[in-house]
């Protein structure tokens, strides 16, 4: 039975002295400037200090971490040297921030051990850290089934099991994985699901696998979502890239993310961005662990301002500061809009999106409006005259700057030049070699016949589309059938697994779960069909070489 628990935004903000946290715990909290619980770690740590099953609704950035780490931590059991807490996220990225976040906690608790086990990370360094006999293990599902295989590791004696966006896994192709998983751990563990949807799988999870689960709500209406100030402009495909750099100058952005639809688009803005005088930095699968872990690092500082990402790649972020999303491009899935501007305007700070839409992303943007109802605006393209503006005032500010912290010592050559020439001339001629030089804004044409366009929020355009009738709507959804190609590679259970696989094709060649079906793995060849825009990343990876073996595509009927 899931039982409900409703949330007011009053009743928040407990000490965590009022959670019963131990005194260690909340000395470490001190120590990290975290003295008030979230809306989440005030549901969710009472009940998992009592033992209880929990599915929590909540999105990433609201403390969700800390809601499950802060109870298990008090609950390890030194003597027992069983892994006693199993954490599986979706991705390395989110693995790597929950072990950050236990490396942080643990700083006055230094005899537990974790191990983090993720794809693309050596075997041999997880080979030592689970054979240091670790109490807690955080992992992504394919790589702990493939130490399962191995037998390096032992999972059976668990008092905990965390799924952390189960279902971002879930959109992954991880069903089957994680219920190979929860079958292998034992009967009494305490199962605690965080997800930020509730599909009917996890669903499925609360009655087959859970204990009476408490199911937690802490969406209470005004989400960060719903506080972030929505944009998007009316744009030609071609012009996509010369309005980027003209909103990334009117805006002058501390911190900024680009989400693209995929790596070679990724790679394409981060060049232009770079060619163009504007420093950015490009996070994608083919970057070793690494390089992504030294750009984020940059970027979380703000010594890189603007970061350009896919989905994939960008997937479980989890950055506070970030002024502003930009949509470079329409998502295919309507859930990715919300999730891809949620990264920006949290822990109460202010926040935007802007979103460039093309004529042949139109039905896209209807989508999201009418599942969603956000209110986003359309803008004004900025003018030449609006760039020059905003370059006016930081020129003057720098100058300002330099004039009232100048210590006068050219006053003699001053004088001199007053006495020959206008005041006006003088100062001319200075600021050329002064201030920031003129940028080349290249045109960008306006889009014509789009009748659906009003000047002002969405939902007088949703509303006229609704009054086209169903026509239109059917024609949309001829336009958006998918079609699958039949393919077969020459890699099977001789190199991974299936959920291995699927890491594979995320990680190396870009393609998401989501855009492939019907897959059949034999022992050394794998059969899938792929979505037909898809395939050509596919073939990418024909003769290319991966696990010392030449890899070989085809299709077949």
């Amino acid at each position: 039975m899931l039982y409900f628990i409703g949330t007011k935004k009053e009743e928040y903000m407990k000490t965590f002295e009022e959670l019963q946290i131990s005194e260690v715990l909340v000395a470490t909290l001190n120590e990290l400037n975290i003295t008030e619980s979230t809306k989440i770690q005030e549901l969710s740590i009472p009940l998992i200090k009592e033992g209880k099953d929990i599915i929590a609704q909540a999105k990433t950035g609201t403390g969700k971490t800390f809601s499950y780490l802060l109870p298990i931590l008090e609950k390890i059991n030194l003597l027992n040297k069983n892994i006693q807490a199993l954490i599986i996220c979706p991705t390395r990225e989110l693995a790597n921030q929950v072990s950050d976040e236990i490396f942080k906690l643990t700083k006055n608790l230094r005899d537990i051990k974790y191990a983090t086990i993720t794809g693309g990370a050596s075997y041999e360094k997880q080979f030592k850290q689970l054979s240091s006999r670790p109490q807690l293990v955080v992992s992504t599902p394919g790589r702990i089934l493939d130490h399962m295989e191995r037998k390096t590791i032992n999972i059976s004696y668990i008092s905990f099991l965390v799924l952390d966006e189960a279902d971002e896994m879930l959109k992954m192709g991880f069903k089957e994985d994680l219920e190979n998983i929860i079958k292998t751990t034992p009967e009494t563990k305490q199962t605690l699901l965080f997800s930020a949807t509730i599909p009917p799988f996890i669903k499925k999870i609360a009655t087959t696998y859970q204990h009476n689960p408490v199911f937690i709500n802490t969406d209470n209406g005004d989400s960060n979502v719903a506080k972030i100030k929505q944009y998007y402009y009316d744009v030609k495909k071609k012009d996509k890239l010369n309005l980027l750099v003209r909103i990334i100058d009117l805006y002058q952005f501390d911190s900024a993310i680009i989400f693209a639809n995929t790596k070679l688009e990724v790679d394409e803005i981060n060049d232009f961005l770079n060619k163009n005088n504007i420093p950015s930095s490009a996070i994608h699968g083919d970057l070793k662990q690494h390089d992504r872990d030294t750009v984020m690092a940059l970027f979380k500082k703000h010594k890189i301002k603007i970061l350009v990402g896919s989905d994939v790649a960008a997937r479980g972020l989890d950055i506070e500061d970030v002024n502003a999303v930009i949509n470079y491009e329409l998502p295919f899935e309507p859930e990715l809009y919300i999730h891809r501007i949620g990264r920006t305007g949290r822990a109460d700070k202010k926040g935007a999106s802007f979103s460039l839409v093309a004529p042949t992303e139109k039905s896209r943007l209807r989508t999201i409006i009418s599942l969603y109802k956000p209110v986003i605006n359309l803008k004004e393209i900025p003018t030449k005259e609006d760039l020059q503006n905003v370059i006016n005032v930081k020129n003057k500010s720098s100058l300002d700057e330099l004039i009232s912290n100048n210590k006068n010592s050219h006053t003699t050559l001053a004088l001199s030049l007053l006495a020959s020439y206008p005041a006006e001339q003088i100062i001319d001629a200075l600021l050329k070699n002064s201030i920031i030089g003129d940028r080349e804004y290249p045109e960008i044409e306006t889009v014509k016949n789009q009748k659906d366009n009003n000047r002002g929020s969405t939902s007088s355009y949703d509303n006229k589309d609704k009054a086209r009738g169903k026509a239109s709507s059917s024609n949309s959804q001829s336009r958006d059938a998918k079609t699958f190609i039949k393919v077969e590679i020459n890699l099977g259970e001789d190199v991974f697994t299936k959920s291995s696989f699927l890491e594979f094709l995320d990680q190396k060649l870009k393609i998401y779960s989501r855009h492939i079906k019907n897959v059949k793995t034999g022992k050394t060849k794998t059969s899938f069909e792929i979505e037909h825009e898809h395939y050509r990343y596919l073939v990418k990876a024909n003769d290319r070489m991966y696990f010392n073996k030449k890899v070989i595509i085809k299709t077949v009927k």
